[in-house]
């Protein structure tokens, strides 16, 4: 079985399995035609309001329309949530045992969510 490439952005063939042209989408979410085709051609990564407004439109999770973008992002934020989790090492403060609590289950909920992807 052939292994499909995975695209980086969704917005394309989710346009066009409803038929809509690049020119009504950029009317519905409200911004134009030259920037849903740059969206789909990946020369543009997405505005915050104009990625929530394809999510209320498609009815489908921002991480699903820009899955290269969104691991992107959850990469860099486990980075760094691991990196505060060393700085925060050996010191004994409430504070600081509520944080690492909560980094840990982040780390635990990433090892799943990993761990379930493999399975797919």
């Amino acid at each position: 079985m052939k292994n499909k490439k995975r695209l980086q952005c969704y917005v394309r063939p989710y346009r066009l399995r409803w038929g809509l042209s690049q020119t009504e989408l950029a009317f519905i979410i409200g911004t134009g035609r030259n920037y849903i085709s740059y969206l789909e051609t990946e020369k543009r990564r997405p505005k915050l309001s104009d990625a929530f407004a394809l999510q209320v439109f498609f009815g489908v999770e921002i991480a699903e329309l820009f899955p290269t973008l969104f691991s992107e992002i959850e990469d860099g934020v486990l980075a760094r949530a691991y990196d505060l989790y060393e700085r925060l090492q050996g010191q004994h403060s409430e504070k600081t045992r509520i944080k690492l609590d909560f980094l840990e289950e982040i780390f635990e909920s990433a090892k799943r969510k990993t761990n379930s992807n493999k399975k797919s």
